[in-house]
């Protein structure tokens, strides 16, 4: 399980009555993800996420979710 104590997000203009519903999405979907270690990590930041706005929230956040994921250190390669 992936527990995280703040999530900052930086989405584009336009996204500010989306933003917390996708806020949301992202835990959910983090939260069904395996890290393969225990860690701690104070600080972690990933690459853009391509969010057009035809993308529906759930779509968004999962490519956040993946995202993040993929920069865990248990995960990187």
């Amino acid at each position: 399980m992936i527990n995280i104590d703040r999530l900052q997000l930086h989405l584009p203009a336009g996204f500010e009555h989306r933003a917390g519903h996708i806020g949301r999405l992202v835990g959910e979907h983090l939260s069904r993800l395996r890290a393969t270690d225990d860690a701690t990590i104070a600080s972690l930041r990933v690459r853009g996420v391509e969010a057009k706005t035809s993308l529906d929230d759930y779509r968004i956040a999962e490519r956040i979710a993946r995202a993040v994921h993929s920069a865990l250190p248990s995960r990187r390669r």
